[in-house]
């Protein structure tokens, strides 16, 4: 079996946990939007592992990873298909590239992740055959459809699903992100929308009454603590985050930062019920005793680059252009069917479960079928 399948298989989250862990819908829903974290799908591929695997990998290799890219999005699509009836508009979202605008605010800012991760990093070989095949994931997404690929390049690709929810044809959809990613936790703010972790048999939708789960492990001094998941971004902004080479405040973890804002809500500085913007969070936060002017400059640029509606705020009119541009549909069903035949003969595409529940002519249903 080739080394790629079990590091991608964890994300295919099976129908049966699926069952238990999904919320239901409102009837009056009938799509879903679904949005999956590129950067959680590649990160086990940017292990010493797998680089050393790479020059030992057959030809019919060399496509495995835009094959089960598309095989996730079907895996997601059959589900909420055959189990809810309800079609899918699936977007997978991604940026190779440090975003312009936190570089800015940090020139630290995701170095660590670039350095690993970029074609002159760690792992050469690694980036060069992931880049290879989102290129042609790419191209064959726009031939599915719903299907999309989106890469932000120089904006943050942590605001994409903000983006596309306001879309005019995606906006009255039911959410889920698919995401490991710690500053996507924000999302479980918005409306109709759920965060779903992809741990394989381990993988849980966070909620707000369960954003624990999604920040730290079982930790039994969070027990009984009464916290307000609209106080994620103020607790990314003093707390370290290695992948992104925020510094936070020193010594500053998770666990740590949520008992600083739980003791100054105690205190009665800050308010749990309210929506903090950047301004109100550090006019409060200069309120709190023992913070050093250090300290709140920390937090302020660390609210910046983590706030998705911040992000979105300073976005350019290009890079809005950039997104909008690859929410594109060129369906070919045809052109599909050939590439799967001739370069994903080892590991075909499930192309009968990519389709589920959208309308296709009886030629292409006949053909993927």
């Amino acid at each position: 079996m080739s080394m790629i399948k079990p590091l991608i298989i964890s994300k295919k989250t099976k129908f049966t946990i699926l069952d238990t862990i999904i919320p239901s819908y409102e009837k009056s829903f009938k799509s879903i939007n679904i949005f999956i974290d590129v950067r959680t799908i590649l990160s086990g591929l940017f292990q010493k592992e797998f680089a050393s695997y790479i020059p030992t990998m057959r030809e019919s290799e060399n496509l495995f990873l835009c094959a089960e890219l598309i095989n996730i999005a079907a895996h997601y699509r059959l589900y909420f298909w055959n189990k809810r009836r309800m079609n899918s508009n699936i977007f997978f979202f991604y940026s190779g590239k440090a975003s312009t605008r936190c570089l800015e605010l940090d020139g630290d800012y995701k170095q660590d992740y670039l350095q690993r991760h970029g074609k002159n990093g760690e792992f050469p070989d690694v980036s060069n055959y992931v880049d290879s095949n989102l290129e042609l994931f790419a191209t064959m997404a726009t031939r599915l459809p719903y299907i999309f690929y989106i890469n932000s390049q120089t904006l943050d690709p942590n605001v994409v699903p903000s983006l596309i929810m306001k879309n005019e044809e995606f906006k009255d959809n039911v959410n889920l992100v698919l995401s490991n990613s710690i500053p996507m936790l924000q999302y479980i703010n918005y409306p109709k929308t759920n965060v779903m972790t992809l741990k394989g048999d381990k993988s849980k939708v966070i909620s707000p009454s369960t954003i624990y789960d999604g920040l730290v492990k079982t930790s039994p001094c969070l027990d009984n603590l009464n916290f307000d998941s609209r106080l994620i971004i103020p607790i990314l902004s003093i707390s370290k985050d290695a992948k992104s080479g925020v510094i936070g405040w020193d010594k500053y973890a998770y666990i740590k930062a949520i008992k600083f804002f739980i003791d100054q809500v105690n205190k009665g500085i800050f308010t749990p019920k309210l929506e903090y913007n950047c301004k109100t969070f550090v006019s409060t936060l200069k309120k709190c005793k023992r913070v050093t002017d250090e300290q709140i400059d920390i937090a302020h640029v660390n609210y910046l680059i983590h706030s998705v509606y911040d992000n979105l705020l300073d976005m350019t009119d290009k890079e809005e252009i950039i997104i909008n541009e690859q929410l594109v549909q060129l369906i070919d069903l045809d052109a599909v069917y050939e590439v799967n035949h001739r370069c994903f003969r080892e590991n075909p595409i499930s192309l009968g479960y990519v389709v589920a529940g959208e309308e296709v002519s009886e030629d292409e249903e006949e053909l993927f079928n």
